[in-house]
C-alpha cells in the first residue's frame, strides 16, 4: 500500500515506474500488488481522473472522507479495514508514503528472510 497526501495526473505511473512496479508484470513476477488509497475530493475534475485511474489501473482504494492532511488517520484506519477484509490470506502489508524511494527486489529478499510469516503482528524497519 502507497499512502498518498495528493493526487497528481500520472502520480501512479510515476510510482510505478520509479519503483518497478509495473502494473503487467508485478504481481506475477514478485507476487504483489499497489493500492492508493485516498479520500473524497471536491473537485469534481479530480473525481474524473480518480475513476480513470481506478478503470485504468484498478488501484485506488477511495473511503467516504475528506481527502486532507487532517484526515490522515482516517486514511490509515480506512486501509487498514479494507486490507484486513479483502485480504485475509496474505501475509505480508507494506506501507510507505509516496515520497519514500524503495527497490522491490530488496524488499521481497528482507520479507523472505527476515520477517516469520508464520505469526501475526507487526514488524517495524528503521
Amino acid at each position: 500500500m502507497i499512502s498518498i497526501h495528493s493526487m497528481e495526473v500520472d502520480h501512479n505511473m510515476y510510482i510505478y515506474t520509479q519503483t518497478g512496479a509495473v502494473p503487467d508484470r508485478s504481481d506475477s513476477t514478485f507476487g504483489y500488488g499497489v493500492i492508493f488509497p485516498v479520500g473524497v475530493r471536491a473537485s469534481a475534475d479530480v473525481q474524473r481522473q480518480l475513476q480513470i485511474e481506478a478503470n485504468s489501473y484498478g488501484d485506488i482504494l477511495q473511503a467516504d472522507f475528506v481527502d486532507s492532511y487532517r484526515n490522515l488517520t482516517l486514511k490509515m484506519l480506512s486501509s487498514l479495514r479494507y486490507l484486513s477484509l479483502a485480504f485475509q490470506k496474505e501475509v505480508v502489508v507494506l506501507k510507505i508514503d509516496s515520497d519514500v524511494g524503495w527497490r522491490i527486489q530488496n524488499v521481497t529478499g528482507y520479507i523472505k528472510t527476515v520477517i516469520d510469516t508464520t505469526k501475526t503482528g507487526f514488524h517495524c524497519y528503521r
